[in-house]
């Protein structure tokens, strides 16, 4: 591996588009979806070359988007290099909260949402293009087999446990199917056909403050209904406020 990361150090990339992301994040969910997978429609778009590359490369005059763990394993000195080789540099960090100290080698900042794009607008600095960018399904879901679907109401949850509300009298209603977005593993694509109800209520987490729809649009393909708090902006702007599963007051 340090000798992969030698070499790769020695290989400079010259006027290309390049979606990047750092070796120790390459699994993550943000990595595969907002890197790889953007990356594959980003060239299908343009009809030209786009790579998937690592922060591990040279960059020299070239379009560098930037994934959420690439900007956070890059410090303000890389970055500074980046600049001084002519770089663009595009920054999405998805949820993440975007530090004062690196926001100012961004020439974009992509929002994953519209209440995202809202809140930069008011806090960014007036001199940072930022674009909207809204969050995909993952494609891989049009690989599941559809042919049978549930005639009763099921319940389920797809996602990271930490992030949800979960009590014994809950767990009697509601499958929790647990979606890591550290590691890869596709087994809960094939759970999604079983549920007509998407459970996606939030436990209120700091860490991440800005979330996307993903959970939403998800639900959406598969054809199903989904329950989550009324007090999430993305949901009302899809949903609207007279939806029928939104979860009023407090949770």
């Amino acid at each position: 591996n340090m000798l992969l990361r030698f070499l790769k150090r020695l290989y400079t990339f010259s006027g290309s588009i390049n979606f990047v992301y750092s070796q120790s994040a390459r699994d993550y969910g943000s990595t595969v979806m907002r890197g790889e997978q953007l990356s594959k429609i980003t060239q299908r778009t343009l009809g030209k070359r786009v790579y998937f590359t690592s922060t591990d490369y040279q960059y020299k005059n070239c379009i560098l988007f930037l994934t959420k763990w690439a900007i956070y394993t890059l410090s303000v000195k890389d970055l500074q290099k980046l600049k001084i080789r002519q770089n663009k540099l595009i920054f999405d960090l998805v949820d993440g909260e975007l530090s004062a100290d690196k926001i100012k080698f961004a020439d974009i900042v992509v929002a994953a949402a519209e209440s995202i794009y809202q809140k930069y607008k008011r806090s960014l600095p007036k001199s940072v293009k930022i674009v909207l960018i809204d969050h995909h399904v993952d494609p891989r879901i049009r690989f599941v087999d559809w042919s049978i679907r549930p005639e009763k109401l099921k319940v389920g949850y797809f996602g990271e446990l930490i992030n949800t509300v979960i009590t014994p009298k809950l767990k009697k209603q509601v499958d929790f199917i647990p979606v890591s977005n550290i590691t890869q593993n596709d087994d809960w694509f094939k759970e999604l056909p079983k549920y007509s109800l998407h459970y996606a209520i939030r436990q209120k987490r700091d860490v991440y403050p800005n979330k996307p729809f993903l959970k939403g649009f998800t639900a959406a393909h598969c054809d199903a209904n989904i329950l989550i708090q009324a007090s999430e902006k993305e949901a009302i702007r899809w949903l609207g406020k007279d939806y029928p599963y939104l979860l009023k007051g407090k949770v």
